[in-house]
């Protein structure tokens, strides 16, 4: 259930320190016009520091980087995923912030939850939806997890027992599966976040005017009105579908709201 985010791509020296690119490959740092001189061209320690620069940490080690954590820059810039010192929604009060859940949090919007149900995926509710940074011993806090390419943690503690973190409304509870691609071939993945047989193959094997789609015997429809409640109709297989959590803890249909204890979402009200 790990995802992945945009990574740091090492750019010409000049450009890095001019524009103030995040991150430059440490081994590049010696090549042509760079560190040379101090022998840091194969990547040895001190080849950042010759640049003004800091040792990449956790998903960025190798790389040099203007930034480990926000701490690091200063102005009111924050520090990017990719190492980079920016600027990013900038804001006073949460009325600057988009209508709904994000608030004004040290300068930039972050979006408020009431419990980690609230969050995406590696993300911590401290009455706003955080995901975590890289420490300064360079390694990620306990119960976290490195992202290759990023200096961010993603909070993932069920990792370490080979089982995944639940989201939506299994928050926190270690789970074998949020969708049915976590799962072993001929499994699907149940609103309670265990990998179970499908309760069909075939549509021979449901009732009669049913079908059986994604391993569920399934009502045809058209529209959403055709459909019980806690589901709607799907279009691309024109059958009623639970609206349930996705990989990144948003439920499938913008509007709907996890459900405590369960995978399932429902339509907020």
């Amino acid at each position: 259930m790990a995802i992945r985010l945009r990574g740091c791509t090492a750019v010409w020296l000049a450009a890095a320190l001019s524009l103030g690119a995040g991150c430059v490959n440490a081994a590049d740092a010696g090549s042509d016009g760079g560190a040379g001189s101090d022998g840091a061209s194969d990547g040895s320690p001190g080849a950042c520091d010759a640049l003004g620069l800091k040792d990449g940490g956790c998903g960025l080690r190798g790389a040099c980087v203007a930034c480990n954590r926000d701490a690091d820059c200063g102005g009111g810039r924050r520090c990017s995923e990719d190492g980079t010192c920016v600027f990013s929604d900038p804001c006073q009060y949460d009325f600057d912030c988009l209508p709904g859940s994000p608030g004004c949090v040290d300068g930039h919007c972050e979006a408020r939850c009431a419990s980690g149900m609230d969050c995406l995926y590696g993300q911590v509710c401290r009455e706003w939806c955080e995901d975590g940074q890289c420490g300064s011993d360079g390694a990620c806090p306990d119960g976290y997890v490195e992202v290759p390419g990023s200096n961010h943690c993603l909070y993932d503690p069920c990792r370490a027992q080979g089982f995944g973190t639940g989201l939506c409304g299994l928050w926190p509870r270690c789970v074998e599966c949020i969708v049915n691609v976590d799962c072993p071939a001929g499994k699907v993945c149940d609103l309670g976040g265990a990998c179970v047989e499908p309760g069909c193959r075939t549509d021979d094997a449901c009732p009669a005017g049913l079908r059986c789609v994604f391993g569920v015997c399934s009502q045809p429809c058209a529209s959403d009105a055709e459909c019980g409640e806690g589901q709607a109709c799907q279009a691309d297989v024109q059958a009623c579908q639970p609206v349930r959590c996705r990989q990144m803890g948003l439920c499938s249909r913008p509007g709907w709201r996890p459900v405590p204890g369960t995978l399932a979402c429902a339509l907020a009200r």
